[in-house]
């Protein structure tokens, strides 16, 4: 077990040296776009990794970027991902307020795989504060969409949403 955990964190290592490297040619080359998806790829690795500090503000200056480039679909990850960040903190009110945020340009591009990764967002906050009947409903709500264009939940999430409604 502690093999696996040091070859992933060699891979990510590789990974995250790769992006930042990225990021330098893009900012190089003016290209605001590739900078913010560099950006936003370091966030993840970070927040994959638990470095909650790091993540929150690399996503932030990815959210800033997007939202410069006019990068609707974007912003609305961004805003998803710092949600998840939020939870990780115990934080949710300013979880909620981030999936709220990227449910609203998710629905105004209709995104519906979108739309249900912030409901499960929404939902996952709503245990958080303790409002089980909420997270029920917006988890239902998440499935009702999904099952619409055919969408289903990857294993590890599942396994996520599974562990929040047994909470």
């Amino acid at each position: 077990c502690s093999h696996f955990a040091w070859a992933c964190s060699s891979v990510f290592a590789a990974f995250s040296a790769r992006c930042e490297e990225g990021l330098r040619s893009f900012e190089r080359l003016g290209d605001l776009g590739g900078v913010a998806h560099a950006r936003n790829t370091i966030a993840d690795i970070a927040r994959l990794e638990g470095d909650a500090d790091l993540a929150e503000a690399t996503y932030r200056q990815a959210l800033a970027e997007f939202r410069r480039e006019g990068d609707r679909r974007c912003e609305a990850s961004a805003l998803a991902n710092l949600g998840a960040v939020a939870r990780r903190r115990a934080d949710p009110d300013r979880a909620r307020e981030t999936y709220a945020e990227s449910l609203a340009i998710r629905r105004d591009l209709r995104d519906l795989a979108g739309i249900a990764e912030s409901l499960e967002g929404l939902a996952g906050a709503a245990v958080d504060s303790g409002d089980d009947e909420r997270a029920v409903a917006l988890f239902g709500a998440a499935t009702e969409v999904r099952a619409s264009i055919g969408a289903v939940l990857a294993e590890a999430d599942r396994s996520a949403t599974q562990a929040d409604l047994e909470r």
